[in-house]
């Protein structure tokens, strides 16, 4: 059931974002913006900056496609779960009574997953070593050794430790 709701990948999480979205073009359409305050209109557009953020981060090629693992896009995808619910219910309570407590409370929450990826982002560009992601998460040939050493997996079916790099 857990899978269900907080997967990734799941056919909920997706509906949820995408619903979300489909609640958004509503509200810009239906007039929904016109009867917010200023403040109010900050606050809803400082959420929406940090949920497209959040999802171009998600979305952009950090690796090519040739490297094997996820690498930090991972960490990246899985944010996209709170992203997802969260603009659910900012979207139906901004229809509900959109007070700007709330809308600070939304803000606040983005925050940190705004503040993760930016980290991550930052490290990823300081990083001189531009190999792939997850080397020895692998078990694929020559995963360990770039090619030259398949590893080996014995009777246990767990590879040998990898020979020292030179």
């Amino acid at each position: 059931m857990l899978r269900l709701f907080f997967n990734r990948n799941s056919l909920f999480v997706k509906t949820a974002f995408w619903g979300a979205a489909l609640l958004t073009v509503i509200f810009f359409l239906r007039g929904g913006w016109e009867g917010l305050s200023a403040s109010q209109r900050l606050l809803f557009l400082t959420a929406l900056a940090q949920i497209l953020f959040a999802k171009a981060v998600d979305l952009y090629p950090w690796y090519p496609k040739e490297a094997r693992g996820p690498g930090i896009q991972l960490q990246f995808h899985k944010a996209i779960v709170p992203v997802s619910y969260l603009w659910l219910s900012l979207i139906l309570l901004i229809w509900a009574y959109p007070h700007p407590l709330f809308l600070l409370a939304y803000n606040i929450l983005f925050l940190p997953m705004g503040m993760v990826a930016c980290i991550l982002i930052y490290f990823h560009f300081r990083d001189p070593d531009r190999a792939q992601p997850n080397p020895l998460g692998s078990l694929h040939k020559g995963a360990l050794t770039d090619g030259k050493i398949t590893p080996d997996l014995g009777k246990t079916g767990v590879p040998s430790p990898p020979p020292l790099l030179q």
